[in-house]
């Protein structure tokens, strides 16, 4: 998804997780006043990091700020999906379960992991693996 509210596929979608991506992404479009917002609220956020006198509470604040953001973004992408795909998943044959576990795991899961390596810790600047 871009600000031209073009969703660009790089293969025909052959697969629920295919179909259900490209649903997660014209979500975005539904929500294309917020998802605008965020970004510029993102965009700002992420200047302020580049800040050398920033301090280390300032940067858990601000990281912890853009990954809200960024996670709520997904979650109305992935809830928009959901909508659009709920009447069909009896005749495709796929559980609540399957949906949850694809979703969780294909996508929010990614980005927390992603979250969790970005936030500074509280008292020693970093956070180790």
């Amino acid at each position: 998804f871009n600000d031209f509210n073009v969703v660009t596929l790089n293969a025909p979608p052959k697969s629920v997780g295919h179909i259900l991506v490209l649903l997660h992404e014209l979500g975005h479009i539904e929500d294309h006043d917020q998802l605008l917002e965020d970004s510029f609220q993102i965009a700002i956020l992420k200047i302020k990091l580049n800040d050398q006198n920033i301090s280390t509470e300032n940067i858990y604040e601000h990281q912890t700020k853009i990954d809200e953001l960024i996670l709520r973004r997904e979650r109305k992408g992935w809830a928009e999906a959901l909508h659009r795909i709920r009447p069909f998943t009896k005749d495709l044959g796929i559980s609540t379960e399957a949906l949850n576990e694809f979703i969780h795991d294909f996508s929010l899961g990614s980005y927390c992991k992603t979250m969790e390596t970005n936030l500074p810790d509280k008292t020693n600047n970093i956070v180790t693996e």
